[in-house]
């Protein structure tokens, strides 16, 4: 995550310029000193290059989301892992990342350059959103309900339907 983090805080996205976490990340291997982590491969955790990464991503995402930035790629988890008292931040607020298949990408709208300033540790990820002059944020809701063995989240800010997120509920979470 900090490898990610250092290259992410490098970039200075200008106004109509469009964010993609791969370009600014590059391909998560060995040889660029990253160590296998947790990764979702066919509904199953299972250890790989960059796994984790969507810890970084998801952060990003939210950031992006609560200050109006225009979404263009997002993908969530296809299976929701975590318990309520596991869960670290809002379902739906996920963006999973897989290098070559599946980015994250946005088109800065503020009008104005903006940079991200990322720091974490082993066990946390904290993020900051920079332009010269303030930018209006505003808290996204994630509803969500539950219909057989899917839990579907709608992501909205004010009222506004922003993104549809749907994870298959794992058997022992199901009622």
């Amino acid at each position: 995550m900090q490898k990610a983090g250092k290259k992410i805080n490098q970039v200075l996205i200008m106004p109509g310029e469009i964010f993609s976490f791969w370009e600014a990340v590059g391909c998560p291997g060995p040889w660029q000193g990253y160590r296998k982590g947790r990764n979702l491969v066919a509904e199953k955790i299972q250890g790989a290059y960059g796994g984790g990464l969507c810890q970084v991503s998801g952060i990003l995402y939210y950031l992006a989301l609560g200050t109006g930035l225009e979404i263009l790629e997002r993908h969530n988890h296809s299976v929701d892992i975590y318990s309520e008292n596991e869960r670290f931040a809002p379902l739906g607020s996920d963006a999973t990342v897989v290098y070559g298949y599946k980015d994250l990408r946005f088109r800065n709208t503020t009008g104005q350059p903006l940079y991200f300033d990322l720091d974490s540790t082993a066990s946390q990820v904290n993020a900051c959103l920079h332009s010269p002059l303030p930018l209006a944020f505003h808290n996204p809701e994630f509803v969500r309900r539950d219909e057989n063995d899917q839990r579907i989240v709608q992501t909205e800010i004010k009222g506004n339907l922003l993104a549809v997120s749907r994870y298959r509920i794992p058997v022992d979470q199901q009622k």
